[in-house]
């Protein structure tokens, strides 16, 4: 009240005209002083200036701009509380609450007056106190996080006469129960309601024709939402991650759903699509967990990918007899004339026989069919989409009719109870990571007709102990059998002319490219003669792999060749130093890692790709060892400069070497004779480097 009285004082002294009983009355200290001689001058003097101070501080609360003869409020000094803002001051309206006006203050609740039309960005935002705000209808907008994490926001009237709610206008209003939106709102832009995890029903105006994109994503409290005939479409996420939503009617209105609309909605049950919905974006019901059956309308003609991912509970996807663009049988979501098999869903368990009529399967179509057990692919199956079992974890075993002739990417990513596959003999092609984490895969027979194979085909099978390559295979993607960690043998067929394979080493077909070490293998290994090049991660993590031989007719060795070998501790080369193609071909081999190289080869230094060198059959620094005059003598060659102690003992087994001689080599040779060797039975010397 004091605040209210302050402010009521306030507009007196700037000159409003007050309300009263007479003129005279009504007038203000200055009029009644002059119109008052005489005794009664002292209390109109007090009266005045009493007014004149108690105006000050609610002035100064605010501060201004002006805009074409109106006042915008730019700031607020005050120390928070219930706040009634004016709606003029000397004379000129306040017409806007100006960009982060009364942001980051302790304001409690607000009453905005009537000749405020818009409300700017951040004006309010991380007002942490603010419980209670009053919007007149006078606002036609709000600005961009207008209320951004007023976190004790209770409720919300959005009145008649607001057109537009900015992009995160009450993002994070954590505590906001209550929300009514005017039926003149137009538009309502990004975030707008954002993580508002208290509210509980929303009704969405006719006059909205589009919900905006991710507006009341993460209201994991929402329980019901009324959507009004006139909405046209809804955006993307927009009821993403709404956890409690459990009633929504969607109106003869919509034509169309964004993606991830409705994106883990877990207590969504059952949903009908009306007739007037043409299409569906991707991943609209994804991670509705609890979602059993979907009833898909008669104008749907365009349905995005991985519609139903993850919705675990899914067992019927139903479609109007009348859609001329999908069908469904079972419960299974295929094309009109049932020659692609679109959805399966993740509920159904068992085994499923695909039905004659299809030549397709969709890419996703059956991805995360957990309890999917078993499928049989008849040979009018002619392709088998991307990831179209991806994750089926409880697969066992699949055969693969003589129809299909590509195997999509990821087809059978992460099907970890594949045990058995059979690959039927029409298949020409097998797509990047294919079988990638099928780590109960413990053999593979890769049949003649298989004429391409991925990168990455059996990444991560990490049982995969054999591989047959059939004789029609003419080319790799690479990282073929990354992390196969039990792999020991790849065989390939005699009579495929573009690779071969010793020992169960993959190379190319004329054994000058070592293209694959299986890691499954161990201990040492002597790469053969004439081999040249060592290809890209061609050993990568072969963990047991200690020691290497590596022919003078190696050339080349790729990157990353050796990398992860971490029990590699010694690398024996009989060449001259071959190229290194990149920075990592020894990266993470063991830490105490050496390489050693033969003496009389070329191209070595004190490193080679990073790890120490160590020659090999050195040549010895002594010769001419012969006696002259009596003396015993040898020439002892090293480097101009070098400071030589050369010693002697007379007792191997048990050696006490003593100096003789002391020298510092000018040149590179030096002759060392003993006059004192005819005086022992034996003796003994070795030449030693001066520190």
């Amino acid at each position: 009240m004091e605040q209210e009285e302050t402010q009521k004082r306030s507009t007196l002294v700037v000159g409003k005209k007050p309300r009263g009983k007479s003129e005279m009355n009504d007038a203000n200290p200055a009029q009644k002083l002059a119109t008052h001689p005489g005794p009664n001058w002292l209390p109109a003097l007090f009266l005045l200036v009493s007014w004149l101070w108690l105006s000050t501080p609610a002035l100064a609360q605010f501060t201004y701009a002006t805009n074409n003869g109106t006042l915008t409020i730019t700031g607020y000094t005050g120390s928070g509380g219930s706040l009634i803002i004016p709606s003029s001051t000397n004379g000129l309206q306040i017409t806007d609450l100006g960009d982060y006006a009364f942001a980051f203050t302790a304001v409690t609740s607000v009453n905005i007056p009537g000749s405020v039309t818009n409300i700017g960005n951040f004006t309010f935002a991380y007002c942490l106190n603010l419980t209670n705000v009053t919007i007149p209808s006078s606002v036609h907008n709000l600005g961009i996080a207008a209320f951004n994490d007023c976190t004790s926001l209770t409720g919300v009237a959005v009145p008649n006469g607001v057109t537009s709610i900015g992009k995160t206008a009450f993002y994070d209003c954590i505590s906001l129960t209550s929300l009514s939106l005017g039926d003149t709102v137009t538009n309502i832009d990004l975030f707008a309601f954002y993580d508002c995890t208290s509210l509980t029903s929303v009704t969405i105006p006719s006059s909205l024709t589009n919900i905006g994109d991710y507006i009341f994503e993460g209201c994991s409290a929402l329980t019901n939402v009324t959507i009004s005939s006139g909405v046209n479409s809804i955006g993307d996420a927009v009821f993403s991650g709404c956890s409690s939503l459990t009633d929504i009617s969607i109106p003869n209105s919509v034509m169309y759903i964004g993606n991830s609309t409705f994106s883990g909605c877990g207590s969504l049950t059952h949903f009908i699509i009306p007739d007037t919905i043409v299409s569906l974006g991707d991943t609209a019901f994804s991670d509705c967990t609890n979602l059993t059956s979907i009833t898909i309308g008669a104008g749907v003609t365009n349905i995005g990918v991985v519609e139903f991912a993850d919705c675990d509970d899914l067992t019927n996807i139903m479609v109007s007899a009348l859609n001329s663009s999908y069908s469904s049988s079972r419960g299974i979501l295929f094309d009109k004339n049932q020659d692609t098999l679109i959805e399966y869903p993740d509920g159904l368990a068992g085994s499923y026989t695909i039905p004659n009529s299809v030549t397709s399967v969709a890419d996703n179509a059956f991805a995360g069919c957990v309890s999917l057990s078993g499928v049989v692919i008849p040979n009018n199956v002619t392709s088998l989409g991307d990831s179209a079992f991806f994750n089926c974890i409880g697969l066992a075993g699949i055969t693969i009719g003589d129809g299909v002739s590509t195997i999509g990417t990821d087809t059978f990513y992460g099907c970890s109870n594949l045990a058995n596959v059979l690959i039927g003999n029409g298949v020409t092609s097998i797509g990047d990571g294919a079988f990638t984490s099928c780590i109960r895969l413990t053999s593979m027979i890769i049949p003649d007709n298989v004429v391409n194979l991925g990168n990455a085909v059996f990444d991560g099978c990490s049982r995969l102990t054999n591989v047959l390559i059939g004789s029609g295979v003419s080319s790799f993607g690479g990282n073929e059998f990354a992390f196969c960690n039990e792999l020991t043998a790849i065989t390939v067929s005699a009579s495929n002319p573009f690779y071969s394979s010793v020992g169960g080493v993959l190379f190319n077909d004329d054994l000058t490219s070592l293209i694959e070490y299986p890691a499954g293998l161990t201990n040492a290994y002597v790469i053969p003669d004439g081999v040249t090049s060592i290809g890209v991660s061609a050993f990568e993590d072969c963990f047991g792999l200690t020691r290497i031989t590596v022919p003078a007719s190696v050339t080349d060795i790729g990157d990353e060749a050796f990398l992860g070998c971490s029990s590699l501790s010694g690398l024996y080369f009989q060449g001259n130093a071959p190229n290194l193609d990149g920075v990592n071909v020894f990266y993470d081999v063991d830490s105490q890692a050496v390489v050693y190289y033969v003496s009389g080869t070329a191209n070595w230094s004190a490193t080679y790709g990073g790890l120490p060198t160590v020659m090999l059959n050195p040549p010895s620094p002594i010769s001419n060892i012969l006696v002259q005059n009596d003396q015993f003598g040898f020439t002892f060659t090293g480097t101009n400069g070098q400071a030589i102690i050369f010693e002697n003992c007379t007792n191997l087994a048990n050696p006490n070497w003593q100096p003789l001689q002391t020298n510092v080599l000018n040149g590179t040779m030096f002759v060392f004779t003993d006059s004192h060797w005819r005086n022992y039975p034996r003796r003994f010397y070795r030449v030693i480097s001066s520190p």
